[in-house]
């Protein structure tokens, strides 16, 4: 919600532009691990410079344009937005986007040249589990791990699960 100086970026490729040019000045492939709205984000950057990511752990993040877009209580956000905190309202502006940005990343997907880990809980109320079905027919060469006891703040519940996906990937094959 702060990344950018001008305000919110919503769009999914230009977060994903900002973050190549980190990547790039550190001057070899990173490590992305994004979370949320941060795991669409690294699905584009990867699909968008795969040459500058080593690896991706996607936690409990959206990728079907069908399931990713704002839900009700994001329209309703969308007309008292000067009611909202500036982080809850700068949340909001960038969902309202995600599907259409979703739905432009999906034909670059076979870009995704990096291992990677997608985790998920089951009991997930903000992303649904079923992105995990999307990973599986567009992405085959993801690891998933699907938590039955888990939600979507997998990261805080179950920290030790991030930590074991992040070390899988560094370990030699």
């Amino acid at each position: 919600g702060r990344s950018a100086q001008t305000g919110v970026m919503p769009d999914l490729a230009d977060q994903a532009r900002a973050m190549a040019l980190l990547i790039q000045a550190e001057g070899r492939p990173a490590m992305i691990v994004g979370h949320s709205l941060g795991g669409s984000i690294a699905y584009q950057l990867a699909a968008d410079f795969p040459e500058l990511v080593a690896g991706l752990v996607i936690i409990a993040a959206s990728l079907d344009p069908d399931l990713g877009g704002p839900r009700w209580y994001n329209y309703l956000g969308a007309l008292v937005t000067w009611l909202l905190p500036g982080d809850l309202a700068n949340a909001n502006r960038e969902i309202m986007p995600l599907g259409r940005s979703l739905r432009a990343l999906e034909p670059t997907l076979g870009n995704i040249r990096a291992p990677m880990v997608v985790l998920h809980g089951e009991d997930d109320n903000l992303v649904s589990v079923a992105h995990l079905d999307y990973v599986k027919q567009h992405l085959p060469h993801a690891r998933i791990q699907r938590y039955s006891d888990a939600g979507h703040f997998i990261l805080w519940e179950q920290p030790t699960l991030i930590v074991k996906a992040i070390q899988s990937l560094l370990e030699p094959q």
